[in-house]
């Protein structure tokens, strides 16, 4: 459940709490390489706009993905044996996504993959449809992404997967314990409804 402040101070001070601690954590990736990951996903973007129809294909953060990433866990060969993620849901706790819409870049199709996307930082609330600082986008990106390079590679490790996005980091990539317990509170209680199998937490403290 999300905490107000009142209900924060009163569990801390509940005789079977051993420990109580709401510092804000973050994101692993600080905003100058995130920026320096958008500057290069931008130049990509725009080579392939302007390049021969065969170039892998770019979209912003969600496809853009390092190619050897999957063939670095061994992907490739449980996916040319038929293990892409299919029938499991993943539920990304981070800082959201935002998948590239525009058509030339939309090889994806993330929107039938994406089941849910729900907000649990201090200053949103509700759906979450963008992501800010663009951490969310880039992790989701290495664990499903369906985009192919020029040989058929996938660019992401379970390519069939579905996702639920949970927002529990805000525009800086910062947010508090509050935020990431209420994000998995609603992880437990909706994991049958959406088939959750995985939860990747990408932060630290």
């Amino acid at each position: 459940a999300d905490l107000n402040p009142r209900q924060s101070e009163r569990l801390k001070h509940l005789p079977r709490v051993r420990s109580y601690d709401d510092r804000i954590v973050t994101t692993t990736a600080t905003r100058k390489q995130t920026a320096q990951m958008v500057a290069t996903v931008a130049a990509a973007q725009r080579s392939f706009a302007t390049g021969p129809t065969n170039s892998p294909p770019v979209q912003f953060l969600s496809s853009n993905t390092a190619p050897d990433t999957a063939a670095s866990v061994g992907a490739p060969a449980l996916q040319a044996a038929g293990t892409t993620g299919t029938g499991i849901t993943i539920a990304m706790l981070d800082t959201g996504f935002s998948p590239e819409t525009k058509p030339k870049f939309s090889y994806d199709t993330w929107g039938s993959r994406v089941l849910a996307r729900v907000d649990f930082t201090a200053t949103q609330g509700g759906t979450v449809v963008t992501d800010a600082y663009g951490h969310g986008t880039q992790i989701t990106s290495v664990a499903g992404s369906a985009a192919q390079d020029s040989s058929g590679n996938y660019y992401g490790i379970a390519p069939g997967a579905k996702f639920v996005i949970v927002r529990a980091f805000d525009a800086t990539g910062a947010g508090s314990y509050s935020n990431v317990i209420s994000g998995l509170g609603w992880i437990v209680a909706d994991q049958a409804k959406y088939n959750i199998r995985i939860v990747n937490l990408s932060l630290g403290a």
